[in-house]
């Protein structure tokens, strides 16, 4: 009886591994489970500034730059609305990262080729404190780059922008086993292990 069941073990083992290991198994060891998103923006040409008290201002040499790492693979011809795992954003003054309290939403349009040709996106706003809110959008016919810097009343400080100048994008990939087919690997070693030791034990008990 504990022959047979040792067999079993071998087989579902065996098994087990080989839909990990084969080229062509039942299941992928590697999945492209992160896409890491890199926007660019160009330099601001519009300001308007409200507080005197300043300490340092928006000028001709700060942009909008964002980076995300999306949990999820973004094939091409994606379109939709995604919740990055981490995040940061910069006007060239502020660095709004994943920490700041509120999420971000980005909602992005790709080509057949994967690359990045609608977006939106922006930083929380946080009532209560001084904080800026960053964005970048780009639709068919109109993109806007802007931050503004509030007071903890809400009210404004500065604010900046570029109009119908999109940034770029870059767009990469990361390949790491998921945690399903590392779970399937530990069943299938344990499952020989506990064979190999059966009969180990037994080939020992009879001499």
């Amino acid at each position: 009886m504990r022959s047979r069941m040792c067999r079993v073990w071998s087989i579902v083992g065996f098994l087990t591994l080989l839909s990990i290991t084969a080229p062509n198994g039942f299941a992928d060891p590697i999945a492209f489970n992160h896409t890491f998103l890199t926007y660019t923006g160009n330099t601001f040409d519009i300001f308007n500034f409200f507080d005197p008290s300043l300490p340092v201002k928006y000028d001709t040499s700060m942009y909008v730059s964002a980076t995300f790492d999306v949990g999820m693979f973004l094939g091409p011809d994606f379109s939709g609305r995604v919740l990055p795992w981490a995040y940061s954003v910069s006007d060239g003054i502020n660095t709004i990262a994943s920490d700041t309290p509120g999420s971000i939403i980005l909602e992005l349009t790709m080509s057949a080729t994967g690359e990045v040709v609608l977006w939106g996106f922006g930083t929380p706003n946080v009532p209560g404190t001084a904080h800026a809110v960053i964005g970048s959008s780009k639709q068919t016919n109109l993109s806007l780059d802007n931050a503004v810097m509030y007071d903890s009343a809400q009210n404004f400080r500065q604010t900046t922008g570029r109009r119908n100048a999109p940034g770029t994008w870059s767009v990469t990939y990361s390949t790491t086993p998921e945690p399903d087919s590392l779970e399937l690997i530990v069943v299938g070693l344990v499952m020989l292990g506990l064979c190999i030791r059966y009969r180990g034990l037994r080939r020992h008990s009879s001499y």
